[in-house]
């Protein structure tokens, strides 16, 4: 059971930075080939990261790709189980790496009220 839970995390994770990697090239408007080029990869690598393909990709591909699609790297690292010391990931990211057992709507609804108490008080 626990051994399980353990995947489900990693695959979870994986899910989570291989929408990170798409979203973000989609987002900068490049094609995979274009993109794989910029980042320093083979295509046929970039498209396995986004699929969810690779468990612990280097941490320097993820700081080249971040860079290539203006996406703070803390977040990319943050999605693959890395530390970051440097910069603070978004809440959202935040999130998925730390509260694990939380689904992503949940975490969504944790973001979008943070978001709404903090207009509220831009107004104060």
């Amino acid at each position: 059971m626990k051994h399980e839970k353990t995947l489900d995390r990693r695959n979870e994770r994986q899910s989570r930075l291989a929408q990170l990697l798409l979203d973000g090239r989609i987002a900068v408007g490049l094609m995979q080939n274009a993109a794989a080029q910029r980042i320093g990869v083979a295509p046929t690598y970039l498209g396995r990261l986004e699929r969810g393909e690779y468990s612990n990709p280097s941490p320097h591909i993820l700081v080249a790709a971040a860079e290539v699609y203006k996406i703070p790297q803390a977040d990319l690292l943050a999605a693959a189980g890395y530390p970051t010391s440097t910069e603070l990931p978004t809440l959202a990211s935040y999130l998925h790496a730390t509260c694990k057992d939380l689904p992503a709507s949940a975490i969504g609804e944790i973001v979008d009220f943070c978001d709404f108490v903090k207009k509220r008080h831009e107004h104060n």
